[in-house]
This record gives structure tokens, sequence and C-alpha cells, in this order.
């Protein structure tokens, strides 16, 4: 019989090769893994039981499943996006939805249901914002889900140092300006403010220091 760590171990492993393939060509492993570290460790500075926070990490891995169903070269495209463009890109968190509901019919078997509802409030509203600016339901404040605004901190920090095709890495003192300049409005403040302290410098020794990074 598995135990809790071997469980925890299987379903971080199927949540990284899943959502590798789905969003191969964009998100990298190493932008998964962060993603998930991140978010597991921010969950646990707020107060969240550690076992709790644990798999909201292997949930959060889950967060952008949904890019599968969006043409790889329009995610790529190295210019500016069409209006139209941009709102079928939006359209990735219902997506997300949609795959991780087909996943939960027919892998109850060996997925964890409870996994699975994590995964999909946080495909659905990790691009909310704090003020109601965000899509896809224009939720604001604390209508959106805890889960959802954890990830949101760490997926947008983790994607403003990286390197992708269609932009260049910003700096640590560029991505802390960004998360103080819209806190409150893009990001939950409270989040923002334990995520900051201790400098984003912090936060890339934990991901480089992760069993999961390789």
């Amino acid at each position: 019989m598995m135990t809790h760590d071997d469980l925890l171990g299987f379903s971080r492993n199927w949540a990284l090769g899943i959502a590798t393939v789905a969003e191969l060509g964009d998100a990298t492993r190493s932008h998964l893994e962060t993603v998930s570290i991140w978010s597991a460790e921010l969950a646990k500075r707020i107060g969240m039981d550690e076992a709790e926070a644990e798999w909201l990490g292997v949930a959060a891995i889950l967060h952008d499943i949904g890019k599968g169903a969006i043409p790889r070269e329009l995610w790529l495209k190295p210019a500016p996006f069409f209006d139209q463009e941009r709102e079928f890109i939006k359209s990735h968190s219902e997506f997300g939805v949609a795959v991780l509901e087909r996943i939960e019919e027919w892998g109850q078997s060996f997925v964890s249901v409870a996994l699975l509802q994590a995964a999909k409030e946080i495909a659905w509203s990790h691009h909310e914002n704090w003020d109601g600016s965000g899509y896809p339901r224009g939720l604001s404040g604390e209508e959106i889900p805890l889960a959802a605004r954890i990830v949101k901190v760490a997926d947008v920090v983790d994607a403003l140092l990286s390197k992708r095709p269609y932009k260049a890495a910003w700096s640590l003192t560029e991505t802390e300006r960004e998360l103080r300049e819209n806190s409150g409005t893009e990001f939950d403040p409270d989040l923002v403010a334990v995520f900051l302290e201790g400098g984003l410098k912090s936060w890339l020794d934990l991901s480089s220091c992760s069993s999961l990074v390789r």
C-alpha cells in the first residue's frame, strides 16, 4: 500500500508528465517545478497546513494545462497579439478545466479527486486579478480562490524572471518593482508582502536547492 509520500511523489510525477506535454514549446519543466515549489512554500508561510500546502504545490503544476488546446505558433508568436488572438488565448483557462474534468472521469482509480478539484480551481482562476480586471470570470479580492491567488504570484514571478522565445528575462529589481506596483490591483497584497520578505533572491535559492529541480 502506498504511503502518503509515495502518493505525493507519484502524483507530482504524473502532473509534471502531462503538464510538460500540454505546454510543450512554451513553459519548461523547470518552470512547472518552480511554480510548484514556490506555491507550496508561500502557502506554508501564510499558515497553511504543511500537507495541504504540498498538495497545493502538486495541483499548481497543472495551472496552464489548457494551453494544450492553443496552437503552439500562437503562444510563441514573436509579435503583439491581435485582439481576436488575445481573446482566444484567454480561453485556455476554460480548456484547462475541461481537460481536468475529463481526466477526473477517467482517472479516479489512480488520481486523487481532491487534487483534481484543486487543479481545476487553479486552472480556472489564476488569471483573475485582485481588482476584478482579470479573466475568465472577473472575480475580485477574496472571491478568487486562495490557491489560485498563491499560484498567480509564483507563476508570474518565474515567468518574468525567465527567458522565453518572445521575451527576455527580467532582472530581480524589475520583477520586484512589478510585484510592488501591481500589489492590490493584479495580486493579493498580503501574498505579495509575504513573498517579498527576504527578497526574491531567496526564492531562487529555494528552487535551486529543491530535489525536484534537476
